[in-house]
């Protein structure tokens, strides 16, 4: 759970399972995971069941790893996480 810090009356929630790619956006540690398995050349199917998650599940962290990383394909979301030190 996400820690929460009080300053008055505005509330700034603090991620702890994040981490900052350079492109500014947000990658979460699940993602990289999933990240891992499709440079290692694993089918969402084999994805899914390796993480105890849904297929569909799988294909949302890759459209929400390829819009963060501004990534136009699989082979270039790969390149991107390879530069971007999350592989």
């Amino acid at each position: 759970m996400a820690m929460m810090t009080t300053t008055s009356k505005i509330t700034i929630r603090k991620p702890h399972r994040w981490s900052t790619s350079l492109l500014g956006g947000m990658v979460t540690s699940r993602e990289k995971e999933v990240l891992q398995h499709i440079a290692n050349g694993d089918t969402s199917v084999d994805i899914a069941e390796s993480l105890f998650i849904s297929e569909h599940t799988v294909l949302s962290h890759r459209k929400n790893l390829l819009v963060k990383l501004e990534a136009r394909n699989t082979a270039h979301l790969v390149m991107k996480g390879v530069r971007m030190g999350l592989l």
